[in-house]
């Protein structure tokens, strides 16, 4: 072997060695971030899903009077609500809740990481674009609310396992029949691929909501 050749496999062999170092590292960081993953959900009050739920696709309007589909949801984390304006307990709770989650999380975290707040009506009978607009901006201009067709809007809840019945009361108004709507309180946290990540059940306290969301973005 020649006095080249020589020295030649020492620097080979180093850097076999460097390589291996860097793959074993790299395997070390993919490990812990997958155990942060599994382990996510016993820092948690919300319901973490490991893997993450694709929802339907939908056409729906926005409260600016644009149309607001799946592709509206990427590119950023949202909070989503199925709600209607008439409600009297479950919908003004959950949005109050939602708006102080919101506040907290803006003294906290850049512009760009808070998430969009989206309450989408049960009722597009009653939930025009003016109404559901002037009634989630009472809560925060820079909440969003979605209307539309019915069936659009049960396309787009039972993608996220939300559930919601129109009662009758039998009476008739000037216009209308009478009716009160039951449906479910849950949030539901979508990542910036419009995925399901998580579910917020009642009764909702912005204090966990909003390190909740801070625990799972830091982890993702």
């Amino acid at each position: 072997m020649s006095q080249q050749q020589g020295k030649k496999a020492p620097v080979k062999l180093i850097m076999a060695f460097v390589l291996l170092a860097i793959a074993a590292a790299s395997f070390g960081v993919y490990m812990q971030r997958q155990n942060d993953k599994t382990n996510i959900q016993a820092a948690l009050s919300a319901t973490y899903l490991q893997s993450p739920r694709r929802i339907n696709d939908f056409s729906l309007i926005a409260d600016n009077g644009k149309p607001y589909t799946k592709l509206n949801l990427k590119k950023h984390w949202t909070w989503l609500f199925f709600g209607f304006t008439s409600c009297h307990h479950i919908c003004p709770t959950t949005m109050t809740e939602l708006k102080q989650a919101y506040l907290d999380l803006a003294h906290h975290l850049p512009k760009a990481q808070l998430p969009k707040v989206i309450m989408v009506s049960v009722d597009p009978e009653r939930d025009t674009v003016k109404r559901i607009g002037t009634y989630v901006k009472a809560f925060d201009k820079a909440f969003i609310g979605l209307t539309g067709d019915a069936k659009q809007i049960k396309k787009l809840a039972d993608s996220v396992s939300v559930v919601y019945l129109k009662i009758n009361k039998g009476k008739m108004t000037k216009h209308q029949q009478d009716y009160k709507i039951d449906h479910s309180g849950a949030v539901i946290l979508l990542d910036p691929e419009a995925n399901v990540r998580a579910f917020f059940s009642m009764p909702h306290n912005s204090e966990l909501m909003a390190q909740d969301y801070q625990t799972i973005i830091t982890k993702l």
